[in-house]
């Protein structure tokens, strides 16, 4: 189980930025080149636990989102 008070702040962060309020199906994600790469790496431990995924985009940009694990955990506080 993970929950969202044992994730460091940054993750947490990362959270918080990748969730642009549009459902699933509408939401696009971000580019991972607007992130410092202290942000990539918050978004790769999200990524290991499987809370967040990428899509590669056109000229090779990824694009970085939440999977629904990572929005339970944000709405619920904690997932399986």
């Amino acid at each position: 189980m993970i929950r969202l008070l044992h994730l460091h702040a940054d993750e947490v962060e990362m959270l918080e930025r990748l969730d642009d309020g549009f459902p699933e199906e509408d939401h696009v994600g971000i580019p991972s080149d607007q992130l410092t790469a202290a942000q990539v790496r918050a978004w790769e431990a999200l990524w290991q636990d499987g809370l967040a995924d990428y899509t590669e985009g056109r000229h090779g940009t990824m694009w970085l989102r939440l999977t629904e694990r990572g929005r339970e955990l944000k709405t619920k506080g904690s997932v399986l």
